[in-house]
């Protein structure tokens, strides 16, 4: 196993312990085995916190560039690919994963807002950015006016009174900025009410500070509403042939999200916006009918991983967290982990008497197991029954590995199954997963760069 280290601090160069030390950490975790022996020595040896950082978020850029590619293969060479990365990437990483899809081969990044956009920008990222949401055009002193300038940010118009107030704001040297007109064809949420559509387009034509580049719309249920999905993509197509004459030739015209591209290639039109599917999300909301043959090939890019704190004793009939809430149905041992809700492991994720606990997998020196949370979900931390692993004749120590979130879609910690333990959608848990949680981006198995703190003074 390859392993690449960068490690970050404010002293400019590292010592060839401290460097040692990093990596055999990381070639630990990324083993299973127990970080213990070596957080021990180093905290006595060099004072440092190593042991603190011991919950990362791992983000597989390979997996994302083989998911890129499979749409790429399942919408066609005549159809752009516009992956969407608001929200920081799904919690992810938008200039990082922005960085690999441009490189993958991207048309066009989304974002919501204009900070978003913004973000992406200054971090180098040089493909269009289609501002999703209902933003004013910032250019009066703004940053962003030289990337407008170059027609590197196209933004989304929703309605007459949006409309108005982005011209308010126009300056008259302005380059003609891409505006991209979505039509609400049912989410009543944004986009134009239907009535407006035609006077819209009439409006933008005749403004010569704007170019009229694409028509949208947003989906209500592709992933469950097959029917309504057609019904709202027929009102998108009717209002396109009507009003053809009004349009330029190189019009993109898009409605498909993830879902849809997954399920129905007639919904592909000029380009897709694919939020989780690039990640390796979506299919698993398809029933089998729906799912396009390519659709089933892409790979979850997310895993969450972290160490045991604290192992304790518990005995049967000894109530567990706030409000006891979980009971030990037998003598057993309780494995704390410095995750909770303030990282972004849900409260919805507890364990709770008379019901199904989500379960993660522990990985310990004499093989893994399954074991379930116990107990309410704290801001810090979780706690979880170890009894599982132990019937089962493991040894949990304090350092080995918890897994919490998985890439393999069968097992029980895989993110949609705890996603639907928790009543959430998949991608509200990734985005709400803490910016102090490390990210590290691993290039398949065979390359790791992360970072490591260390204590000012450590020589």
């Amino acid at each position: 196993m390859a392993v690449r280290i960068s490690l970050r601090s404010p002293s400019a160069s590292k010592p060839d312990s401290v460097r040692k030390i990093s990596a055999s950490v990381s070639m630990c975790m990324g083993s299973g085995r127990s970080i213990q022996p070596l957080c021990e020595w180093y905290d006595r040896t060099q004072g440092s916190a190593l042991f603190m950082d011991a919950s990362f978020l791992e983000v597989d850029v390979a997996a994302i560039r083989r998911n890129y590619r499979r749409l790429r293969d399942l919408v066609g060479p005549q159809t752009r690919i516009c992956p969407v990365i608001k929200g920081n990437a799904y919690g992810m990483g938008a200039t990082e994963v922005g960085r690999v899809l441009q490189q993958a081969g991207a048309s066009m990044l989304a974002v919501y807002d204009a900070n978003e956009a913004l973000e992406v920008l200054q971090a180098g990222i040089r493909c269009p950015i289609l501002v999703l949401g209902p933003d004013p055009v910032y250019l009066r002193g703004s940053p962003l006016r030289g990337y407008c300038n170059e027609g590197r940010v196209h933004f989304t118009v929703h309605g007459l009174d949006h409309w108005h107030r982005i011209r308010k704001v126009l300056t008259p040297d302005v380059t003609p900025i891409p505006l991209h007109l979505e039509m609400d064809t049912g989410l009543r949420r944004g986009g134009t009410p239907l009535p407006e559509v035609e006077a819209l387009v009439r409006e933008i034509l005749n403004e010569p500070r704007v170019r009229l580049a694409g028509v949208s719309t947003h989906f209500v249920s592709s992933d469950r509403d097959a029917a309504l999905t057609e019904a709202q993509h027929t009102l998108v197509r009717e209002e396109v042939q009507r009003l053809r004459g009004f349009f330029p030739e190189d019009l993109i015209v898009h409605v498909a999200n993830s879902c849809a591209t997954l399920a129905d290639r007639n919904t592909h039109a000029d380009m897709v916006r694919v939020g989780q599917a690039w990640a390796g999300f979506g299919v698993e909301f398809l029933s089998d009918g729906r799912r396009l043959p390519l659709a089933l090939d892409l790979e979850p890019c997310l895993r969450w991983s972290t160490t045991l704190r604290l192992c304790k004793r518990v005995a049967r009939g000894e109530r567990v967290g706030y409000h006891g809430e979980w009971t030990a149905d037998q003598d057993s041992v309780l494995g704390l982990v410095p995750v909770g809700y303030a990282a972004g492991w849900s409260p919805f994720l507890s364990g709770r008497d008379g019901h199904a606990a989500p379960k993660v997998r522990l990985m310990t020196a004499q093989g893994e197991a399954w074991v379930p949370v116990a107990g309410a979900v704290n801001m810090d931390q979780t706690v979880l029954d170890l009894g599982p692993a132990i019937s089962e004749g493991l040894c949990p120590k304090v350092g080995d590995r918890v897994e919490l979130i998985t890439p393999n879609r069968q097992a029980p910690n895989h993110l949609v199954r705890l996603a639907s333990h928790a009543g959430l959608r998949p991608y509200a848990i990734a985005c709400g997963i803490h910016p102090s949680v490390r990210r590290v981006y691993v290039d398949g198995h065979a390359e790791i760069e992360t970072s490591f703190p260390i204590r000012e003074g450590v020589r």
